[in-house]
């Protein structure tokens, strides 16, 4: 007679364990994957970005979400740029790329008190960008954080590109 340590009984209960839990590694890894690479706020965003590129603008972030979390079914984009070009010159060069690329609806504003311009653009009922244009601003370099701070100095004029869409339907 020989004795085993371990029966087949548990053999089999390991067996399955493991296979369920690579089976869960693997949904979630394709999961995280797809979140990461298949946001379509970030490909909708591309021809503005590609614009603002050609005017000379550089990008200092982006962060974006797909829309494919348990939090949040609306997909977005959002990105930092400086440029030396002044604001009529980066928002015509914004204009004319949402023109080209289909935009229904641009609306340029001005905030009164702080005298910020900004430009919304709506290409459908699902998808809108906002544009905002800082000057006496300078890029926020703290870590992980993505943004602007005003400093009243005059800098490189920071240009920030949100591009948001409706809620994804399964």
């Amino acid at each position: 007679m020989k004795l085993s340590l371990i029966s087949k009984t548990s053999k089999k209960y390991f067996r399955i364990t493991v296979i369920v839990v690579a089976a869960i590694v693997v949904i979630l890894s394709a999961w995280y994957l797809l979140s990461r690479f298949l946001n379509p706020a970030y490909y909708a965003a591309k021809p503005l970005e590609a614009a603002l590129i050609k005017a000379g603008a550089e990008r200092l972030c982006n962060k974006a979400d797909s829309g494919l979390g348990f939090d949040n079914n609306e997909p977005w984009y959002d990105a930092f740029y400086k440029t030396n070009q002044s604001h009529e010159e980066i928002i015509a060069s914004i204009e004319e790329s949402a023109r080209s690329t289909g935009a229904i609806s641009q609306e340029r504003k001005t905030n009164p008190k702080t005298k910020q311009k900004y430009i919304n653009i709506r290409y459908d009922d699902n998808t809108a960008v906002a544009i905002n244009v800082y000057e006496g601003y300078s890029f926020a370099t703290n870590e992980g954080f993505c943004g602007v701070e005003k400093t009243g100095k005059q800098g490189p004029i920071l240009v920030r590109l949100t591009l948001g869409m409706k809620a994804r339907r399964f």
